[in-house]
């Protein structure tokens, strides 16, 4: 009995002084697309402490709804011919409610983008053309047709992180995004 506890707290203490395991491309967060769900979106605006524009919106699921289910947001370039979606870009409904979401979808460089929500299976449910001016500080916003030839793409889409933000610049300290959730 006193071999298998020191045994067990070897074990333990192997564990924490070794720290987690990194998560791998291979070890996404469990999730999955909702099967179905409708977008409003509300706009773009700069977020000073990522200093990306974030598109702001409501997310609400419908029938059947999922367990574990969200919602993906794909950003697509007209030089590009594949939309991107990155593993921040993901927002989980907690439950069957409306979800107001915030998504950093673009750092400020001038241009035009379209921005669309995705569901079931990685079926454009709402767009919005974003342009951002040569200020790198406004952008307006307008809504798109999910049809519309700058978002009829396919998308390259990253494995869920679980996190809300996009990375900081190697070296650089943790953004806090205040407008991503």
């Amino acid at each position: 009995m006193f071999r298998r506890r020191i045994a067990l707290f070897v074990a333990a203490l192997t564990a924490v002084l070794a720290g987690p395991a990194p998560a791998s491309a291979a070890d996404p967060v469990p999730w999955t697309m909702a099967p179905c769900a409708t977008a409003y979106l509300e706009g773009v605006a700069k977020d000073s402490g990522v200093g990306w524009f974030v598109l702001d919106g409501l997310a609400v699921p419908c029938e059947p709804t999922v367990a574990g289910s969200g919602i993906r947001v794909a950003v697509y370039r007209p030089d590009m011919t594949v939309g991107e979606s990155t593993g921040y870009q993901v927002r989980l409904f907690k439950n069957a409610e409306p979800r107001r979401f915030g998504v950093a979808v673009i750092k400020p460089e001038p241009g035009e983008y379209g921005v669309c929500v995705l569901a079931g299976e990685m079926s454009r449910i709402a767009c919005t053309r974003v342009v951002i001016a040569a200020n790198r500080n406004t952008a307006t916003s307008t809504l798109l047709d999910i049809d519309d030839p700058l978002v009829t793409k396919e998308v390259d889409a990253a494995p869920y992180s679980g996190d809300i933000y996009p990375p900081p610049p190697k070296g650089a300290p943790t953004p806090t995004c205040g407008t991503c959730f």
